[in-house]
């Protein structure tokens, strides 16, 4: 499959897609670049090279961290293979399954520090500088026309948090990158729970029949919360309650030591 030029997507009934850049919106985004590069580090922004000695100077990271992440990759890499090779219980292999998602959430906890602190780095910044002069040229009317959604660059920066611009930024970095809506399912373990009907298309969870489980297989809603066959609110012991949580029992007289109901 080739390259894609384009992307379609839908916000509010109103059709758009992204594109990729011409070559003189290139040469403008990259103009934009090094300027951003420029201005971030005059304002004392640090180099991404020197962003692991910052960290460590203010006690947020160590080399700890660094070796639990090493650790915990090999791990995985074991975890792989085994999940590749097969031979095992089905059952076995589900857990290994799981066991891979957390050891790449866990790795993706202990990053999380550097992620934050690395969107403050003059190149980050650059980079960040560019994709929005990009998105705002790029982000148009699926029409033949194709007419920009965004007037310029500070249309866009004025809407940033609109439906339209987080949608948009979202597909015109697929687009760039090249890759899929959820690049986590071409990770070997959401592979293998598709492949034996475990997840759906949206990498939830879900059981034989296709609802939407929990690991343990209790059945939740979209929200996350758990309910009973009938779709009504349950606590994690099968318990009901209320759309706000709370126990909802229908309530039994309680009884003397005779056994008899006590009238309140």
């Amino acid at each position: 499959m080739g390259i894609k030029n384009e992307r379609v997507f839908t916000v509010k009934d109103v059709e758009l897609k992204v594109r990729r850049p011409d070559l003189e919106e290139i040469r403008e985004g990259n103009r934009i670049h090094t300027k951003a590069f420029k201005d971030a580090l005059d304002s004392g922004a640090i180099l991404s090279m020197k962003l692991d000695d910052v960290l460590k100077e203010q006690g947020l990271w160590d080399d700890s961290k660094e070796l639990e992440i090493k650790t915990l990759q090999i791990e995985l890499s074991e975890l792989e293979v085994r999940l590749l090779k097969g031979g095992i219980k089905l059952s076995d292999a589900e857990k290994i399954a799981f066991d891979m998602i957390d050891k790449r959430d866990k790795i993706k906890e202990i990053f999380a520090v550097k992620l934050i602190y690395s969107s403050k780095t003059a190149e980050s910044i650059a980079d960040d500088a560019r994709t929005d002069y990009l998105l705002s040229v790029c982000l148009v009317y699926n029409t033949k026309e194709a007419k920009p959604y965004f007037k310029d660059l500070a249309d866009y920066l004025n809407n940033q948090n609109s439906p339209v611009s987080i949608q948009g930024y979202r597909e015109f970095l697929y687009l760039m990158n090249d890759t899929d809506d959820n690049p986590e399912q071409t990770l070997t373990e959401y592979k293998f729970l598709k492949k034996y009907k475990r997840i759906d298309d949206k990498l939830r969870l879900i059981n034989k029949d296709g609802h939407l489980v929990d690991r343990v297989g209790r059945l939740i809603d979209e929200n996350g919360r758990f309910i009973d066959s009938t779709g009504k609110f349950v606590d994690l012991n099968g318990n009901p309650v209320d759309e706000h949580g709370n126990y909802n029992f229908v309530e039994a007289a309680f009884l003397d030591d005779d056994g008899n109901p006590l009238v309140g």
